[in-house]
This record gives C-alpha cells, structure tokens and sequence, in this order.
C-alpha cells in the first residue's frame, strides 16, 4: 500500500498559498481536528475549512519549519517549530490519519518547550530488544495502556502488558526492533520502528506512539 504523503503535501502546499478551498479540498467530508486522543474540537469540512483560516492567519507557512516527518499506515506525522504572529513559538506534531483517499483525522500535540520522556523511550527500547522483561516493565505507569490506532484498548494495566511482552519474548527470543525515525514534542514520544521476529524473519513496519506521565508510559498507540 502506498503512503498518503501526497495529500498531506498538497495540504501543506495549500495552507502555505492562503488557500483555505484548496486546503479543504484535501479533507474528507466528516473530517475531524482536535487534539490527540481527546475528543474533536472541530467536525465537517467546512467547520474545518473555518478552522484552517484562522490558523493560517495566526501561524503563516513562512513562519513554520519543518522538523521531522513519520509515515506509517494510513497515518503521516509532521513535526513542526512554529511562530506565531505576535513572536510566540510553539512545537507540534500534527497527525493526519487518511481514510478512502481523503484526511480523515487532524490531531496535534503542542509544546513551547523541549520534549519530555526522550531517555524512558530509549530504555524501553533497548530492554525491548534486550527482551529484559523486569527492565522494560519497570517504565511503565500500573495503569498504563496498550490501543489500536483509534481502536479499542488491547491491554489494560502493567500485568496485563507484562503478560503480552512476556509471550511475545518466549514465542520470539530473537525479536528486534529497529529504530527508523523518532519525533518527541511535550510529554508524546513517536517511534518509528521496523521490527524483525528473526533475522532472517520478514520485516514489517510500525509506529508506536509513547504518552508519559510523570516521566513514566501511560499510554501507547500502535499504528500499523
């Protein structure tokens, strides 16, 4: 399947000319902006279109650099430093899930500062391979969870994503992952990993996105 990043850059390439119709013409009919893993501030292409219009008026395309960008699944993340008209900057990783052709989902998470939680996602990763189970668990919150990308919860609480990691290390003593790509803005760590059962095993691609709480993963999402 290829990647949706075509729509992702005529909707950048849109906002960048102050073409708020063209932007929305990139949009499916029941798009959705809001933050991430909340609730939608915004439904509906035009309720979106009007949306649009007055983030561009805030946050002009010439006062925006790109960072980073994550493609996996029918999900494009952009990581961007911005600044707002009146001099205020800000980080963001926006999240554009696409669905039948069209930007179904807009999500962001926003920072002014430097990102949190880099160092717990690299020793989870490093247990991870390590397939050190006592290490890895200890990085977790007790009420820490495991989801499909805009799907239901997999695994509810540290015993039961220890029994996950605890099967998946027996059935698999040789899994590995190895890290691709990585966006981290505020307390949101997006790993972009190509994972391997066996070194000679076929190799399929996924984006773990990390939420931290108190320097701990509360919550991951896996996008595939």
């Amino acid at each position: 399947m290829s990647l949706p990043t075509h729509l992702v850059d005529a909707n950048l390439a849109a906002y960048g000319r102050g073409d708020a119709e063209g932007l929305a013409s990139t949009l499916a009919a029941d798009c959705q902006i809001g933050p991430l893993a909340e609730a939608a501030l915004v439904t509906g292409r035009e309720a979106c279109q009007a949306a649009y219009e007055k983030t561009m008026a805030a946050y002009p395309l010439a006062l925006t650099r790109s960072l980073n960008r994550i493609a996996v699944g029918p999900v494009v993340i952009d990581h961007e430093a911005s600044q707002r008209t009146d001099g205020a900057r800000r980080y963001v990783a926006t999240f554009y899930t696409v669905k039948d052709a069209a930007i179904a989902r807009v999500e962001t998470v926003i920072a002014e500062g430097a990102a949190a939680g880099l160092n717990t996602i690299q020793a989870q990763l490093d247990a991870y391979n390590a397939q050190d189970l006592d290490a890895h668990m200890a990085l977790y919150q007790p009420d820490a969870t495991i989801r499909d990308w805009h799907g239901a919860i997999t695994h509810a609480g540290v015993e039961a994503i220890r029994s996950r990691y605890a099967g998946l290390f027996a059935e698999h003593p040789q899994n590995h992952a190895l890290l691709v790509n990585r966006i981290a803005v505020g307390a949101v760590v997006i790993d972009h990993e190509r994972v391997r059962r066996s070194p000679d095993g076929a190799a399929f691609e996924v984006a773990a996105v990390y939420t931290l709480r108190d320097g701990l993963i509360a919550r991951i999402d896996f996008i595939r």
